[in-house]
């Protein structure tokens, strides 16, 4: 344990342990694993995320990083620009985020945006004991706010609306999940609102043609002797 400290900020000294998740290299657990502690390239806490990518092996052949969380599914997300960021309390809450569970999930080009803030915050919904009111309001509307969105009822001022909700979530809950749930979904619709305003824009175009081939569609005719 005391070289753990030798390497670490004294603000917040101690063993870290870090848990990576996909799209990794399928071997790049066994990588990390083989690093010794005091090995010249082990990982540390002040090891950034572009390194322990490089040591995982780097992303799978032919995909590129797109968004990571630093703690898991409830921090602020992270994107390219923050991958020389020092993966230590401090620094990366100076760029925005928190180190929370240290859980980092990798995403590359390949992930929806819409579809993986869906998927968190139906997590949340779930979750949530119903006990104050932002918490228990507010997860559930966000799942029906996004169920709109891919539906393609919503439209780009539903994105300010979601992203206004959620700063009045944040704090004012008697537990942290309300703010869990809260602080990836501005964070995700601030670094990739295009996105989602294309998403919104296509989901549209896609239920107008689902609706003008619904009313095209000729009426059946029941047969002969059916019960209708």
């Amino acid at each position: 344990m005391k070289w753990s400290y030798r390497l670490k900020r004294w603000v917040a000294p101690g063993l870290r342990v870090l848990a990576g998740w996909r799209p990794l290299r399928p071997d790049a657990g066994k990588r990390l694993q083989g690093q010794s502690p005091s090995g010249p390239s082990s990982p540390t806490a002040r090891t950034p995320m572009r390194e322990l990518i490089d040591l995982a092996g780097g992303m799978r052949a032919g995909h590129e990083l797109k968004f990571w969380t630093p703690g898991g599914s409830s921090t602020p997300l992270f994107t390219a620009e923050h991958l020389d960021v020092p993966l230590d309390y401090e620094s990366v809450a100076a760029a925005g985020s928190m180190l929370g569970t240290r859980a980092l999930q990798i995403f590359d080009e390949t992930t929806c945006v819409v579809r993986a803030i869906t998927r968190w915050m139906e997590f949340y919904a779930h979750e949530s004991c119903g006990k104050c009111t932002p918490c228990r309001e507010g997860t559930q509307w966000t799942v029906k706010m996004l169920e709109r969105i891919k539906s393609g009822q919503a439209t780009p001022m539903d994105l300010d609306i979601m992203a206004s909700v959620q700063d009045q979530i944040i704090g004012h809950c008697l537990c942290v999940l309300g703010d869990a749930m809260a602080m990836p979904v501005g964070s995700m619709i601030a670094k990739f609102r295009p996105e989602f305003e294309a998403y919104i824009e296509a989901a549209r175009d896609q239920a107008e043609r689902d609706l003008i081939a619904s009313l095209d569609a000729p009426d059946e005719v029941p047969l002969v002797g059916s019960v209708v």
